[in-house]
């Protein structure tokens, strides 16, 4: 994916690593254990509401995914989160014909699935879907979003602590006691507190039409012991980023189903669908929340390449590098089944896109690299990843290097209207309606 910054300093791109139908999926989970990625579940496209209940296994150091443990559980719009380096745990999504909050674990060192049971005392969500889980120990997520049925949803959100108890093999809910707004299809991002006192918050980043940050949850300093892991340079190149852009206090207005990922003192998010137009509404926009100063600071980064929207896709962050995996491409029913790099380069050799529909199944990575070296045939910087070169080379998406004409910035847009019974989990369709701001749901029938 490619991305222009303003004249003269830095900008960002995509770039293809890997290539496998495996992949072709969107609102499915993606999360790193033991350094490999597990794709649990989604929807393969066309429409298709019913969820696959397969596992992919991603080895982002040799480019190859395989596929699992069998026999997993059917979801789409669940959240997943590691356990104790061991377990894969999946909590709640939509099985087809209902919203779930069940938690299935998958157990890395046998390759098998667990149904857990729920532990005395638990006081369980209704339903969840579109949902975040977030982890705040080894052992204790918190889970944000709406509760809802088959047909109805609640018109609040609701924050759970979620505890996991993996030798029993047990989970409990427990319902805090403040609520949120309205929110389906939002992230999460446990960021750094700025101030004069430091500590961490939970911040929920759109599902509805605000585009104000909302705060799940606050820790003093030292009560967060869970850290993302460490991407120095990455972070560095963010850094650079964001100094050639210009800041603002407001975020993306009405984003839902977009990636969220932290590096550092940076909520990173790409991509999702837009509640504030009915057409046009996949996006391929890259947002930056810097949390390095109070009050924190917005930057946006529009995206010149229609082919490169994504909607139900993820991100994950391995090796100082930033991963994207699958999702809906233009049309919001055809998944990529490729995998994409991040790759920081200048808005002078930004490739023309020359693809209108994402190809089924992809990841990509961000890395940074030495442009000018780059842009005069003599390599790449010491510290950019490797150029992966197992892609076929008839494939659809190109590999997004410093090549082609300069194209200025413009926002995203296409001609068709994303699938609302893929976007909101629903047993099926009915009308536009669907598209406008999820701020209450009282029947989906």
């Amino acid at each position: 994916m490619a991305l222009a910054g303003p004249p003269g300093g830095a900008g960002w791109t995509w770039r293809p690593v890997a290539r496998d139908a495996l992949l072709a999926r969107a609102f499915h989970s993606c999360t790193e254990l033991r350094g490999r990625f597990y794709v649990v579940g989604g929807l393969p496209g066309g429409g298709a509401s019913e969820p696959s209940g397969d596992t992919v296994l991603f080895d982002p150091a040799a480019g190859q995914a395989v596929r699992g443990a069998g026999d997993g559980p059917r979801r789409s719009h669940h959240d997943a989160a590691p356990v104790g380096g061991r377990w894969l745990c999946v909590v709640g999504g939509w099985d087809g014909s209902r919203r779930l909050a069940t938690v299935a674990a998958l157990d890395a060192e046998r390759g098998a699935w667990e149904a857990w049971s729920a532990a005395p005392g638990s006081r369980p969500p209704v339903g969840l879907s579109s949902h975040t889980c977030t982890r705040v120990s080894d052992r204790e997520l918190r889970v944000a979003g709406r509760e809802g049925g088959t047909r109805t949803q609640r018109r609040c959100g609701s924050i759970f602590t979620l505890r996991l108890d993996p030798g029993a093999r047990t989970y409990c809910y427990k319902e805090e006691g403040c609520r949120t707004a309205s929110r389906s299809g939002h992230c999460a991002a446990l960021l750094p507190t700025p101030g004069p006192r430091p500590g961490h918050q939970l911040l929920l980043f759109g599902g509805c039409s605000s585009p104000e940050p909302e705060v799940a949850g606050h820790w003093s300093l030292g009560k967060i012991k869970e850290e993302p892991p460490a991407a120095p340079h990455l972070t560095e190149q963010l850094a650079r980023l964001v100094s050639k852009g210009q800041g603002a206090r407001q975020g993306p207005q009405g984003l839902r189903h977009h990636s969220c990922s932290v590096v550092g003192p940076f909520a990173v998010l790409f991509g999702g669908e837009t509640l504030t137009r009915a057409r046009d509404t996949i996006c391929n926009d890259l947002y930056i929340y810097d949390t390095r100063k109070s009050p924190p600071l917005w930057f946006h980064f529009p995206c010149a390449d229609r082919g490169l929207k994504r909607v139900g896709h993820r991100t994950c962050l391995w090796n100082d590098q930033l991963y994207l995996v699958g999702g809906f491409g233009e049309d919001g029913r055809t998944p990529s089944p490729q995998g994409r790099q991040h790759l920081f380069d200048s808005p002078l050799h930004q490739h023309a896109p020359n693809h209108s529909v994402a190809p089924a199944g992809l990841i990509d990575l961000l890395q940074g690299v030495n442009h000018q070296a780059a842009a005069r045939g003599q390599g790449r910087s010491e510290n950019a990843a490797p150029l992966c070169c197992s892609l076929p080379l008839q494939m659809a998406s190109p590999t997004f290097l410093l090549t082609g004409a300069p194209r200025p910035p413009h926002l995203c847009s296409f001609n068709s209207i994303s699938s609302s019974a893929a976007l909101d989990a629903r047993p099926r369709c009915s009308c536009r309606r669907r598209l406008k701001p999820a701020i209450t749901l009282e029947d989906e029938s």
